[in-house]
């Protein structure tokens, strides 16, 4: 019915690790203010650009209310 794809998975905390360029696809997923790491760790694959193997870029952020939100998306 499906097909099985197996996947690697590297669990990396936003404490001062930089080789999130080094992997195919970044997600970042975040609560709250968290999304300011989010963001900068982005900004920083994107300006990278011929240095990252980043191809793909997920951001999942949850909040309390979507209301209070300061980034429009």
């Amino acid at each position: 019915m499906g097909q099985v794809v197996e996947s690697k998975l590297d669990l990396i905390g936003g404490f001062g690790d930089t080789t999130i360029g080094n992997y195919s696809g970044a997600m970042f997923v975040v609560g709250g203010s968290g999304v300011t790491l989010a963001l900068s760790a982005v900004q920083e694959l994107v300006l990278a650009g011929d240095r990252s193997r980043t191809q793909v870029i997920e951001v999942i952020w949850s909040i309390a209310d979507p209301g209070l939100s300061f980034v429009r998306l």
